[in-house]
């Protein structure tokens, strides 16, 4: 059962811009529908406050709810 981290609000070079704070539920809309269809769900939310800027880190955890050893052949 994986888990996987998406921060939302850092861009693809690693800076860290965040989101208005208008944004944020839609993203985690998004991000909801997004795990449904992949049979995962949203176990935590963090939302951070940006240093010197009026914009927020997102930061969304996911569980996948199937075993990922049914999906991929993973051998030692």
């Amino acid at each position: 059962k994986g888990i996987a981290y998406y921060y939302i609000g850092v861009t693809d070079e690693g800076n860290i811009l965040g989101i208005e704070n208008t944004e944020i539920d839609y993203h985690i809309n998004i991000m909801k529908k997004t795990a449904k269809e992949v049979d995962s769900e949203l176990t935590k939310i963090d939302i951070l406050p940006v240093k010197n800027k009026d914009t927020k880190l997102l930061v969304i955890q996911i569980k996948a709810n199937f075993d990922l050893d049914s999906i991929f052949l993973i051998t030692d």
